[in-house]
């Protein structure tokens, strides 16, 4: 089993630390870290080691959900599986062995996860260094931030991480994720000590626990329901740059203290989504999601809850969804929508992928307060997929002021060198709005430059295709083509995985042969390779010969030019 992974490049320059232990900070330095990419998918992401006995050559089975998701034959003893990845965050493991006699057994092995999971033997690093970007500092300070994780079984996974900075704070964590009969723990506890200049040093600690559960005989799941408790002294690095900022560079009436500074004391997440399925009959899904929190201090608190409902029948779907806030004050914030979107070849029983106008969607918005938005939209695209475009009509009846109707347009292209995008629209307020943009790519290789009509960035993994004399054939399932250079770019590679990319002869020349029409390669995550694939430009011709004596040539005679190169072999009459 493989626990030890690094990636071969080294990050640096403006980026975010990894957000799965502390919250994320923009920093402008390096960041080195372990790829999990790297591991073999089974282990990249947690599932459990299923262990049992088997009295004879046995046959094992899994199932998720009455779903198979493996099945393996195992020689008589105690046996252990971990090559096989369940679905999601799903339901426990049902593990079946039958016996060579036909004699069956069943257990369950629990299953349910969180980020903070990791498969047994698998551990995982990250370590970030440099400067605090934060733009409300006026002197930016230095931070060391390190996490690590490791599966110590089916059972724990322990995490521990810590954030050090060069104007005295520090903060250390150690976590608990826990895989259970009852769903998956997870428990984290923080201290932080921070030394304000020319004030005192202040010591506090943030306790956080999360649970996620799959109720399988409901199809319920609770994703992530957490609470977290921050005593009075403890502070976050933001709320302890800030607090540190001041000291150094305000004034005495301009500085906040950590008596007058806001900042967060608990918060509540919670979660929840139903599938509304009773054996074939599927009546949609909803959601119910709250936040609740409250701060030091002030006392304020904050909340929001919302609910959503979406469902499809034969030629529409819809969804509505509801939502309500709660400010420090206690004032309400409502908002309601209403969403209808409906595919015309299905409606009008049009060939799907025929071309033009294919889709209406319809939205209604309202706060409850007499303000309420309206807007209709139909989409369509060309048959090759290279243009779609849309029509829109809005209206927005604004409470106390002119209500506003608006008609607009939109079209894009996806050319060989770039998707070209353009749209207008006008309103009664005789106010006009016009924009132009484009989004691609290119490659500078040794064959040259080479366009792409995906936008990609130095992190995506690329394959330049070379097929001389192959102009217009599609690489892949995407919309980029080969040029008429030759080449092409693929920017849809999964690093560390085989990807077998092929291309699209379909429209191809006829005097243009393939050797192969796919290759399989296994990159790395930011590389650019190139993959050649071999052609036959040479005319194509059919010719009559005869011998001397006017009789033809014996069938599947081969044809050689004077240098004994092969053109070719005789077909039926010559």
């Amino acid at each position: 089993m493989i626990s030890r992974h690094c990636v071969r490049s080294l990050p640096w320059g403006e980026q975010g630390t990894s957000g799965n232990t502390f919250d994320s900070v923009s920093v402008r330095g390096v960041r080195l870290y372990s790829e999990t990419l790297m591991l073999p998918p089974v282990l990249s992401a947690y599932s459990p080691s299923v262990r049992g006995v088997a009295k004879s050559n046995a046959k094992v089975t899994i199932t998720q959900n009455n779903y198979k998701i493996y099945e393996t034959t195992v020689p008589p003893g105690p046996f252990e599986l971990s090559d096989f990845t369940p679905g999601g965050y799903g339901a426990d493991l049902v593990v079946t062995i039958e016996e060579a006699d036909g004699s069956k057994r069943t257990f369950t092995q629990p299953y349910s996860s969180l980020v903070q999971m990791m498969h047994p033997g698998v551990g995982s690093w990250d370590l970030s260094l440099g400067e605090i970007q934060q733009d409300d500092l006026a002197e930016a300070p230095n931070l060391a931030q390190g996490t690590f994780y490791y599966g110590f079984n089916n059972t724990f996974t322990g995490y521990t991480g810590f954030q050090v900075t060069d104007n005295d704070y520090y903060a250390g964590l150690l976590g608990v994720g826990m895989n259970t009969v009852l769903g998956a723990f997870s428990l984290d506890v923080t201290h932080s000590q921070t030394t304000i200049p020319n004030i005192k040093t202040y010591t506090g600690q943030s306790y956080r626990i999360s649970w996620n559960k799959f109720f399988a005989p409901t199809n319920t799941s609770l994703n992530i329901a957490a609470y977290r408790y921050t005593t009075k002294n403890y502070l976050s690095l933001t709320d302890a740059m800030e607090l540190i900022d001041s000291a150094k560079h305000m004034t005495h009436d301009e500085y906040q203290n950590i008596n007058s500074y806001s900042r967060l004391k608990d918060q509540v997440n919670l979660s929840m989504n139903q599938s509304l399925r009773d054996g074939k009959n599927d009546y949609g899904s909803f959601y119910l999601t709250g936040t609740w929190s409250r701060y030091w201090v002030t006392n304020d608190s904050h909340s929001s809850f919302s609910f959503g409902y979406s469902n499809s029948f034969n030629w529409a779907s819809y969804s509505i969804g509801v939502q309500r806030s709660y400010d420090e004050e206690g004032e309400e914030d409502d908002a309601i929508y209403l969403t209808l979107n409906v595919p015309l070849d299905k409606l009008f029983g049009k060939e799907s992928g025929s071309g033009g106008f294919n889709s209406l969607s319809s939205t209604v918005n309202s706060d409850l307060k007499g303000n309420d938005q309206y807007n209709t939209t139909i989409n369509g695209n060309s048959k090759d997929n290279r243009w779609s475009y849309s029509v829109n009509a809005g209206y927005n009846r604004v409470n106390g002021d002119q209500d506003l109707s608006t008609v607009g347009t939109y079209a894009s292209y996806e050319s060989p060198w770039g998707t070209y995008s353009g749209s207008a629209s006008a309103s009664n307020d005789q106010s006009r709005q016009y924009s132009l943009s484009t989004d691609g790519g290119f490659v500078l290789h040794r064959g040259g430059l080479t366009f792409s009509g995906d936008g990609f960035n130095e992190n995506d993994t690329l394959l330049v295709v070379n097929a001389p004399g192959a102009e217009g054939a599609r690489i892949g399932y995407g919309s980029n083509t080969i040029d008429r250079f030759g080449y092409g770019i693929y920017s849809a590679l999964t690093p560390y995985r085989e990807n077998t990319v092929a291309l699209d002869i379909s429209e191809l020349d006829n005097d243009v042969e393939m050797k192969s029409t796919s290759t399989t390669v296994v990159p790395r995550q930011g590389a650019v390779i190139v993959s050649t694939f071999e052609t036959d430009q040479r005319r194509s011709a059919i010719i009559n010969l005869t011998r001397s004596d006017g009789q033809p040539l014996p069938f599947a005679s081969s044809i050689f030019d004077t240098n004994g190169t092969s053109l070719g072999s005789v077909g039926q009459g010559g």
